[in-house]
């Protein structure tokens, strides 16, 4: 099954367009995300490998203004190498966060059988903009009503919002940040 995906971002001027490809062997999404924040223009190609249980394995992201990439790998466990370098720090995320992209919330939205009041806490790997540099975060999401709306609260920021997905656990609006564009 493939989706194609294009987002807006509302906070700044921004644009991205998503191809993610499901099969037994998990999920192969391919996005390009161009924008501009305050603090600098960005434009990412990325690629993400999710395993069968739709834990990341693998991120691949190459930077299009500039000439730097990065590849971020996981055994799926928790265990990460940033450009085949351990990262101790990482120790336990399953999932990523990339701050250019609501895709990233869908992961653990889309990984969980949610019912209304479910909640979980998650460590991730967290690449913020502008700096790129990989960070262990917390965060917590919370169901309020399946296949439409989340909680989501950043533990260390104390960022919250509401999320809301589509049936198959896409983000449809991220409050003040992105909103899906009709493909």
């Amino acid at each position: 099954m493939t989706h194609e995906l294009f987002w807006r971002a509302l906070e700044y001027a921004g644009t991205e367009r998503l191809r993610v490809m499901t099969s037994a062997e998990g999920l192969l999404a391919h996005g390009v995300a161009v924008g501009r924040t305050p603090e600098c223009p960005y434009a990412f190609d990325y690629r993400v490998r999710l395993d069968e249980q739709g834990r990341c394995r693998r991120l691949g992201l190459q930077a299009l203004l500039e000439e730097w990439r990065l590849e971020l790998t996981s055994d799926g466990e928790g265990n990460w190498q940033l450009n085949g370098v351990d990262r101790e720090d990482l120790a336990g995320c399953i999932d990523i966060d990339l701050a250019f992209t609501p895709f990233s919330n869908s992961l653990p939205i889309r990984r969980y059988n949610w019912s209304a009041g479910d909640t979980c806490e998650l460590a991730v790997v967290h690449l913020t903009l502008p700096e790129m540099k990989a960070h262990p975060a917390r965060q917590r999401y919370t169901c309020r009503e399946p296949g439409y709306s989340f909680d989501y609260h950043n533990l260390d920021s104390g960022y919250e919002s509401a999320i809301m997905i589509d049936g198959d656990g896409w983000v449809i609006e991220y409050p003040g940040l992105f909103r899906r564009e009709a493909t």
